[in-house]
């Protein structure tokens, strides 16, 4: 049985929570902040719908794709330090990282978040003061690692606001926001928020909590400006591909990178999946058609169709908005072949390239959640090159570093442990995105680890040095959410 129970629970009442701030006025105290802020006026600029104008005649093959050498492919493993408990923070000291990692914990019935300084092993939680009735929960690391954004409220105070927080690597809230300042201005927040660029987080919100379309909001907590991004393109394929008719059947839903944390919830969102670039201006989106379109939002004009099958999976664009990467099934293997590998499309849409060869070197390959390096010259991915073709058959995955410039592939053999092919698709999030380190040098992996004593499936953070072949355990059931860094 794997350990997801109380992940599970804090989820679903964050969606609770949410769907009361939809239904119900706020009436109750207004949580004290860590630092007050007084909100300033906030305006909301609604962009209007423009129809898209003629498709361009840019359509991108995969069988066009530009290719490369053959990249190499090799195994350099490295061994996992798991000192005792007494022993961790002067290892962790030895391994001499930098910066701050950052975690969600589930404590005492509550949702607290982990701040790991990395080169002391010193941790620092939020909120501070445990015995209160206060939560923080859905901690987000800007992409230059400097800010974190979360959100905290009251569990005895479900009727009153819950808190925007904007803090530094410390935990010192830099800006504390009201939930309220984006529902009393006619939207109802859903609390999914991502940051999009360094200055602003992308907010995921229900104007009516009974429509399943959603308003995309930008919300930039240094100004405290709110804007709303399109997101009603013509075509947009909704993420729900098939609709289960019996009880039987299950739905299928487009993997395109909607983020799973939240389950089939979100993914029955109209509107979450669109793929915007860092700087705002470009939009990666699903047709209703069966191909993928690349749209200039700025000048509302398409720039490239990609014809890929089942839309491919989890678009990415790298920090640096220059490249956009998908994984897909190469053109000479049917669509329901156990074969993928990432293509890179350009941000002007006119260069499509084949970034990897797995297929061509290993029988079934299977590709999962993957993250692109700060200086965007690396992904970091999870790789399975013997994907299971029967629900029970087990699946192990290995952390891999390919490198942008010329397709090569390092297998650091990281290994998550196997849980067979029906338990990976009945959990959603069973895999974590990779992180990395702002120098782009060193990765946190979040792994599952077997105890001895329970059956039980508890996770463990690994911190890899691959330049010195190092890795090391060094936190327990807690969820990795970033890295920092710990400007003075």
């Amino acid at each position: 049985m794997i350990k997801t129970l109380p992940k599970k629970l804090s989820q679903l009442f964050i969606i609770f929570l949410g769907s009361l701030f939809a239904c119900n006025p706020a009436t109750s105290q207004v949580i004290t902040p860590t630092t007050n802020v007084d909100v300033l006026p906030t305006t909301i600029s609604v962009s209007t719908s423009t129809p898209i104008p003629a498709p361009s005649h840019n359509i991108l093959e995969l069988s066009s794709a530009s290719e490369i050498p053959l990249p190499t492919y090799e195994r350099e493993c490295i061994n996992i330090l798991r000192p005792k408990t007494t022993e961790s923070e002067k290892t962790l000291q030895d391994f001499s990282a930098s910066g701050t990692a950052v975690f969600s914990e589930y404590v005492n019935d509550k949702d607290t978040i982990v701040l790991l300084d990395l080169a002391t092993g010193k941790k620092h939680i939020l909120p501070e003061d445990l015995t209160s009735s206060t939560w923080a929960n859905s901690p987000d690391v800007s992409p230059d690692g400097k800010w974190l954004f979360y959100l905290t409220a009251k569990v005895d105070d479900l009727m009153g606001d819950a808190n925007f927080v904007l803090s530094n690597s410390e935990g010192v809230a830099i800006k504390t926001l009201s939930v309220s300042m984006v529902k009393y201005r006619g939207f109802s927040y859903q609390f999914v928020h991502q940051w999009l660029g360094n200055n602003s987080l992308r907010l995921l919100s229900k104007k009516d909590y009974r429509d399943d379309d959603l308003v995309v909001l930008l919300l930039n907590p240094f100004s405290e400006e709110i804007m709303q991004l399109q997101n009603d393109f013509e075509g947009l394929q909704p993420p729900v591909v098939k609709v289960a008719t019996s009880v039987r059947e299950n739905p299928q839903y487009l993997d395109w990178g909607v983020d799973p944390f939240l389950d089939v919830i979100l993914f029955q969102l109209h509107g979450a999946n669109v793929a915007y670039s860092p700087d705002k201006n470009l939009a990666f989106f699903p047709h209703e058609d069966g191909f993928d379109v690349l749209y200039d939002v700025t000048n509302q004009k398409e720039l490239a169709q990609l014809l890929i099958s089942n839309w491919g999976e989890l678009p990415r664009w790298s920090t640096t908005g220059e490249n956009l990467s998908i994984i897909a099934t190469p053109p000479n293997f049917s669509p329901d072949s156990a074969q993928k590998d990432f293509y890179l499309l350009s941000r002007d849409g006119k260069n499509l390239r084949r970034l990897t060869y797995l297929s061509e070197q290993f029988e079934r390959v299977s590709i999962k959640e993957y993250s692109w390096s700060p200086d965007g010259k690396k992904i970091a991915f999870w790789l399975n090159t013997n994907f299971p073709l029967f629900e029970e058959e087990k699946v192990p995955y290995e952390l891999a570093v390919v490198d942008i410039a010329s397709g090569n592939i390092t297998n650091l053999c990281i290994t998550e442990p196997s849980v067979t092919a029906k338990e990976l698709a009945e959990n959603a999030g069973y895999l974590v995105e990779p992180v990395w380190s702002q120098n782009s040098n060193d990765l946190l992996a979040e792994i599952h680890s077997v105890e001895q004593s329970m059956p039980d499936f508890y996770t463990e953070t690994i911190l890899v040095i691959p330049s010195q072949l190092m890795a090391l355990a060094m936190m327990k059931d807690a969820q990795l959410k970033g890295w920092m860094i710990n400007e003075q």
